[in-house]
C-alpha cells in the first residue's frame, strides 16, 4: 500500500505540472492502456493498468483447471492522471507505428502493448518485452514503474 501512495502523489504532481495542456489532452486521449503478457505461463501472466480518470490495474491468467479470477485494484483521483502520461507520447509518431513491432511473445519471450483511444479510434501497438520502439521509450519507462507499484496488491 506504501507504493501506491507514493505512485499517486508522483502522478499528482505530475498533473498540477501539466494543467495548461490538460484540455488539449483530455479532447484528444480518452485513456491509455499498458499491459504485459506471457503465452506459455502458468499464473497471472497477463498484466494491464489503464488510465484515464483513474487507474485500474487488472490481472488475469490460467492454471492447469482452467482460468483464475480477475484481480482488479483501482486509484481514484481527484485530477485526472491520464494528461501527465499522455505528454510523454508524440501522438502523431504513436499513429504512424505498425501495430506489431518484431515478434511479440515468440519462445515465450514475453509482449508488451500501448493501447490508445484518441478521438473514439483506439490504436494499439503490441512489441517484444523489454524491447519498445523508441518513438514510446519514455511513456513504456512511466508505465513499468506505475504496474511495478501494484505488485503484491490483489494478492
Amino acid at each position: 500500500m506504501k507504493k501506491l501512495a507514493i505512485i499517486s502523489l508522483a502522478i499528482l504532481t505530475m498533473c498540477f505540472t501539466c494543467e495548461e495542456r490538460e484540455t488539449q489532452i483530455e479532447e484528444q486521449v480518452e485513456y491509455l492502456s499498458y499491459g504485459t503478457s506471457y503465452g506459455e505461463c502458468i499464473g497471472y501472466c497477463v498484466k494491464e493498468v489503464r488510465v484515464g480518470g483513474n487507474i485500474v490495474y487488472t490481472k488475469s491468467g490460467w492454471d492447469v483447471e482452467g482460468e483464475l479470477p480477475d484481480s482488479t485494484c483501482i486509484l481514484t483521483f481527484i485530477m485526472d492522471p491520464l494528461p501527465a502520461y499522455v505528454e510523454r507520447v508524440n501522438l502523431a509518431d504513436f499513429k504512424k507505428l505498425d501495430d506489431v513491432i518484431g515478434c511479440p511473445d515468440c519462445a515465450d519471450g514475453g509482449a508488451e502493448w500501448l493501447e490508445l483511444s484518441i478521438d473514439g479510434e483506439v490504436k494499439r501497438v503490441t512489441f517484444e518485452y523489454m524491447n519498445e520502439p523508441n518513438q514510446l521509450k519514455l511513456i513504456i519507462e512511466d508505465l513499468r514503474k506505475l504496474m511495478q507499484g501494484f505488485e503484491g496488491c490483489g494478492g
